[in-house]
């Protein structure tokens, strides 16, 4: 059976969320985040429905030693910082050899990310904060029950105090605000036929 080289696959690193491509073929092979430097196993690819296995990290890798440079932990393949014949500072880019601005985020050449704040995410899987709003609005149809409107105030609160995307926390706080009118709504309704 012949296998389609070109078929690619993407997934993100599991330290920094770099958004990462490999083909079928790299499946199972070691490899370093160009990233952070993380050493993983390229996950499983299955082309008839086109999911990716987990990416299994290095478990002897230190907690989060991501260098400041983005491909900085790359070796070859870090950008270097040289001085111009005009003694000015400038990246040249590993990939292609232009030289960029010393405060360029990205080459001009060829787009290769020179920071972490430039280098392409994965999605964020987190939907905490789309559940909590789910549970805020299912909470003002239950509202006469009282307790799905309290638990979904924790709920999104939790979601508010731990999330790290600002959009989940703000999904967070909306199904929080609405749980919170259904338990004043339920209270409401209770109190009223006393």
């Amino acid at each position: 059976m012949h296998r389609d080289e070109s078929v690619t696959f993407t997934f993100a690193c599991n330290r920094c969320n770099t958004l990462l491509e490999a083909s079928p073929p790299a499946s199972g092979n070691r490899a370093l985040c160009p990233t952070c430097g993380l050493g993983f196993e390229i996950p499983t690819f299955d082309p008839r429905t086109e999911l990716v296995g987990p990416v299994t990290s290095d478990p002897f890798d230190p907690e989060d030693p991501t260098p400041l440079h983005a491909y900085a932990a790359d070796g070859r393949g870090a950008p270097q910082i040289v001085r111009t014949d005009q003694d000015a500072l400038r990246i040249e880019c590993a990939q292609c050899g232009r030289l960029n601005e010393i405060t360029s985020a990205t080459c001009t050449g060829c787009g290769t990310p020179f920071t972490l704040e430039a280098a392409p995410l994965a999605a964020s899987r987190e939907n905490r904060g789309t559940i909590a709003l789910l549970l805020g609005v299912g909470s003002l149809v239950s509202c006469p029950l009282l307790l799905p409107g309290i638990f979904s105030v924790v709920f999104g609160i939790s979601v508010i105090t731990r999330s790290r995307d600002t959009a989940q926390r703000l999904l967070g706080l909306a199904g929080a605000l609405l749980s919170a009118v259904s338990v004043l709504l339920g209270l409401s309704m209770y109190l009223n036929n006393w």
